[in-house]
Order: C-alpha cells, then sequence, then structure tokens
C-alpha cells in the first residue's frame, strides 16, 4: 500500500475512533444527568417524607393537647352534672313524697302555695274537676282551694290600672309570647329587679362599657321575631346550653338575645344574622394582635350576632353576697326547670312560687348586672352594628348568659355598650376583624326564608335565618412555617395568632388577608385553651 493510502486508512481509523470517543463520552453525560436527576427526586422524596412525617406527629401532638384539654372540660363538667343531679333527685323526691303522700289537709295546703304539685292517689289523673272537689269536699268538709292571691306590684309598669283586663295579658304572659306585655315582662326575669339606673355593679359595667340601665321600654310594638323554631332546644332565656353545640343553637341564641335588644329599644329595627365561631377560634381570635393602624373593615350585615361555640368566661368579683343572692336555691326555685318544662311558664305561676318563699317585693332582688357581678357568667356572643357602607360602629351590645351558684343559668341579657368605653374593647375590636377578613360559609341544613320582603334592603323577613360558619380551612390555611436556627437561645413560648396580608392567584397579583394560627416557638405542640377568660379588676363591686 502506498503512503498516501496509509495516511487515509489511518485519518478514518482516526475519525471512527473520535466519534465513538464522543458517542462514549454523550452516554456517560446522559447517565451522569439521570443519576442527578434520581438522586434530586430521592432528595425530594426524603424531604417530602420527612415534612409529612413532621407534620403528622404535630397534628398528633395537636390532637392529643386538644383531646387532653376536652377530657379535662368533660371530667369538670361530669362533676357538675352529678353535683346537679344530686340536688334535683332530693327535689324531686321530697316533691313525690308531697304529691303521692296521704298528708293532712294542711300539708296539702303548704304543698300547693309552695308552687308544688299536689295529687290526691284516691283521685284519678283522668277524673273531672269537679269530682276532685266533690272528693276533696268529703275528705276533708272544706272546699278545695283552687286559687292563690299572687300580687303583681312590682312587676308590671306602673302605668297599668287595676282593672282585671289590664292585668290579665301581665299574669298570663310567658317568655315566648310576643305581645307587648309579654316582652316587657321578661326582659328581666321575674326573679330580678329592672334597674332603674346605672349605678349598680358600678366596676363592672365600666368593664363592660356599658350606657345603658338595660332597663325595657314599653311601646305599643310586637316582637318583630324571626319566631323561635318547634324544634328549638334553647326555648327559655334561662334553658342552658347543649354540651354539644351545633349551629342550630346560634340561631336559638339569636332570637333570645334579638329579643332582649329589642325590649331595650336597640336596633330594634334590625334583624341580627348569625355567624358562628369554632370553639378553639373563640379564644383565638380574641387574643390575635391587633391589626395596624388604617386597615378599614366591613361587617357584612348592618347587625351580625357573632356566637362563640366556647362562651368568654366572666369570674365573680364580689368577695361577699347580700340579699337574696346568699339564697340561690330560692333563685333556682323561681327559675324552675326549663330543661324538662314543655313550654316556657306564666308570670303567675313564677310568682306563686316567689311569693311562696317570701320573696313579694321586687326591690329586694339583685339587678341582672348585680347578679353577674356576684356569680360571675359567660359571653356568649355578640350584637355588632354597622352603618350603611358596613363600617363597624363603636356602638355593640355584649350578649351574656347570667350565672348561678349551680352553673345554670338565670337569665340571658344583652347589654348595649361602646368599645371606646370598654376595658375589653379591644377583644371586641379583634371579633369584628375575624367576622370582616375570615371567609364563611352557610349551613346546609338552615332553609332560607323564601320572602322577599327585606328589612333595610339586606336580611330576608321569615322565621328561618342562616347561620354563617366559619370557613377554617380558607380563613387559616396550614402551612409548615419552619423556625430559625439562629434563635434557638429564646427562650419556648407561645406565639399569639395575627391577621397577614398574602399575595394569591394568578401571578399572585391579588392579596388577602389569611389567619396564622398560634404556634409554640422553640417548645413542643401548641396548646391554645379553648376557654377565654376575660381580666377582670380586682375590686369589690358595690350595690
Amino acid at each position: 500500500m502506498k503512503g498516501k493510502h496509509k495516511r487515509a486508512a489511518a485519518a478514518r481509523q482516526q475519525r471512527g475512533l473520535a466519534e465513538q470517543v464522543a458517542h462514549l463520552e454523550a452516554e456517560l453525560a446522559a447517565e451522569r444527568q439521570r443519576a442527578d436527576q434520581a438522586a434530586a427526586q430521592a432528595a425530594t422524596t426524603r424531604a417530602a417524607r420527612d415534612e409529612l412525617a413532621a407534620v403528622q406527629a404535630a397534628v398528633e401532638r395537636r390532637v392529643a393537647a386538644d383531646l387532653e384539654l376536652e377530657a379535662r372540660r368533660a371530667a369538670r363538667l361530669k362533676a357538675a352534672g352529678e353535683k346537679v343531679t344530686r340536688a334535683l333527685q332530693s327535689v324531686r323526691q321530697v316533691d313525690e313524697a308531697l304529691t303521692g303522700g296521704r298528708g293532712s289537709h294542711e300539708v296539702a295546703l303548704s304543698a300547693g302555695e309552695a308552687g308544688l304539685r299536689v295529687r290526691y292517689p284516691a283521685v284519678h289523673t283522668s277524673a273531672s274537676t269537679q269530682y276532685a272537689r266533690t272528693w276533696y269536699r268529703k275528705q276533708t268538709g272544706r272546699a278545695l282551694q283552687e286559687t292563690v292571691d299572687v300580687s303583681l306590684e312590682g312587676w308590671i309598669p306602673d302605668t297599668v290600672g287595676p282593672e282585671l283586663d289590664a292585668l290579665a295579658p301581665y299574669a298570663l304572659s310567658s317568655a315566648a309570647g310576643d305581645e307587648p306585655e309579654a316582652w316587657w315582662e321578661w326582659a328581666i326575669p321575674p326573679w330580678m329587679r329592672i334597674p332603674t339606673d346605672t349605678r349598680d355593679a358600678a366596676d363592672l359595667r365600666a368593664e363592660l362599657g356599658a350606657h345603658t340601665s338595660g332597663a325595657p321600654r314599653y311601646r305599643q310594638a310586637r316582637f318583630p321575631g324571626p319566631r323561635l323554631p318547634t324544634s328549638a332546644t334553647i326555648r327559655t332565656p334561662w334553658r342552658h346550653s347543649p354540651l354539644i353545640a351545633t349551629p342550630a343553637d346560634a340561631a336559638d341564641l339569636t332570637h333570645w338575645y334579638h329579643r332582649s335588644a329589642f325590649a331595650q329599644d336597640w336596633h330594634s329595627t334590625q334583624r341580627p344574622v348569625p355567624f358562628l365561631l369554632p370553639a378553639a377560634y373563640s379564644a383565638m381570635f380574641a387574643d390575635a394582635r391587633p391589626l395596624p393602624d388604617g386597615v378599614e373593615l366591613h361587617l357584612p350585615f348592618p347587625l351580625v350576632f357573632a356566637r362563640f361555640n366556647n362562651p368568654w368566661q366572666i369570674s365573680a368579683a364580689a368577695t361577699a353576697t347580700q340579699g337574696i343572692l346568699t339564697r340561690p336555691f330560692a333563685l333556682m326555685h323561681a327559675r324552675g326547670e326549663p330543661a324538662s318544662d314543655p313550654k316556657p311558664p306564666q308570670l303567675q305561676t313564677v310568682l306563686h312560687r316567689m311569693h311562696a318563699l317570701g320573696l313579694d317585693d321586687r326591690d329586694m332582688l339583685p339587678t341582672p348586672l348585680r347578679t353577674l357581678d356576684v356569680s360571675g357568667g359567660e359571653v356568649e356572643g355578640l350584637l355588632l352594628a354597622a352603618d350603611s357602607d358596613g363600617h363597624p360602629a363603636d356602638e355593640f351590645a355584649w350578649c351574656i348568659a347570667i350565672g348561678s351558684a349551680f352553673g345554670l343559668p338565670l337569665a340571658r341579657i344583652a347589654v348595649p355598650a361602646r368599645r371606646s368605653q370598654a376595658r375589653w374593647g379591644a377583644q371586641v375590636t379583634n371579633i369584628i376583624t375575624a367576622l370582616a377578613l375570615s371567609t364563611w360559609h352557610r349551613t346546609s341544613h338552615t332553609p332560607t326564608s323564601t320572602h322577599n320582603t327585606t328589612i333595610d334592603g339586606n336580611v330576608p323577613i321569615g322565621d328561618e335565618v342562616d347561620v354563617h360558619v366559619l370557613d377554617v380551612e380558607a380563613t387559616a390555611p396550614r402551612r409548615n412555617h419552619p423556625q430559625p436556627a439562629g434563635d434557638r437561645h429564646v427562650a419556648p413560648h407561645l406565639r399569639r395568632g395575627h391577621w397577614r396580608r398574602q399575595r394569591v392567584g394568578a401571578g399572585r397579583a391579588s392579596i388577602e388577608w389569611t389567619w396564622v394560627r398560634p404556634t409554640t416557638i422553640h417548645g413542643g405542640p401548641a396548646s391554645i385553651n379553648q376557654i377565654y377568660q376575660l381580666p377582670r379588676s380586682t375590686t369589690t363591686p358595690s350595690d
């Protein structure tokens, strides 16, 4: 082979080897890329697995803390319930002994005057009234006393005349009536005194920011409703709330607190729309860090009822009780047993019970706020007003269940107040913030009214009102916020919940407020106390 042919063959061989080397290098680069991708995917998988494990562990710790809190609460409620059950059993035993016993005429007469049921074993329950009268006369030689004199003085307006036709609407009224006589009469329960000024429980009034006496204002107007549903659980203003709260309970409470506000002529032409805050959020929102100045808020309706699934607690401030408050059994006897009574009692029935215990002078009874000051109570919600543009007003109303020595409510009243004057005005503003910035959904089991007429062009008129429930996930989406490693010198502490502006949507062009839940910094899981206690002053109240 000549020299030029050898050189050509060598060149071809060299090009072939170069192509093989380039091909091998390309394959090697591709393998490296696939290996890098696999390693990245493995790292992503491990990170996701670790994050999921951390989230699961955090959720388990949080749930465990909540379960422990609920267990302690259930134990306290069980102990209180057992005490009440034993007391009711004792009362029923006495009642049954007086009802079914073969006592004398004097015993039967005394029991009837005390407001206890009296049944004579020899007279069948289906017997007519005339038969019972005849039998009683044959047995005792006396006429059966079927009436008891009850004085209405102090329990009716001073302008009412002595005529029977004028007195009857008050004597026969009950807390469920819509007539002027009924809503005026039961705005303050008969076992409490109607306040005539703002001097009762002065320290508590200052803390509440209350600026009215709380007395009802009589006028010729029927309570506009909505009426209490036939399926309502809280059928009287002093019936205890169910242990397991439901949105339907918020509708019941809306009725009673709206009725109390209407009786005081406070926003009486507007109907409140109920908004339900779940248990933990009733405390979280109250304790939140306030928004910066200049943030404009709007309420969704002219009048809103913010219902707390776990009410705020108002502790008793008095160190000593006076007058009738030293006799809690007397007030409970006048109150009766609303959980077992099929319908609210009439005024004459309640006054019968009270007069039998010597409570025939209303001036000796405590006012609602005086009772609250001595016995404590619960803030079950707030009535929040807004102007025509939705801007929150300074005025609002506390919705308070007044407690008793037995843990059962004696009354529910709305207390008009001003945020600017209330010691707890910051907590009220935080609830307004939550209503304005949160996401809500309506309960599907409560139908919307089909009426087209509206009050102030906002709320449909009818006997059904939707309850708006907090959409927790939309308001406070769960995110994993890693804690900075450089702050390990900071002692473990609870960071309060707060509102934060965040970009959302396509291209993150929109900005909305989101709720950042409370969390524990450099410590264990966040344990949020679901029972919020309003801080009180240490002064001793006076009448």
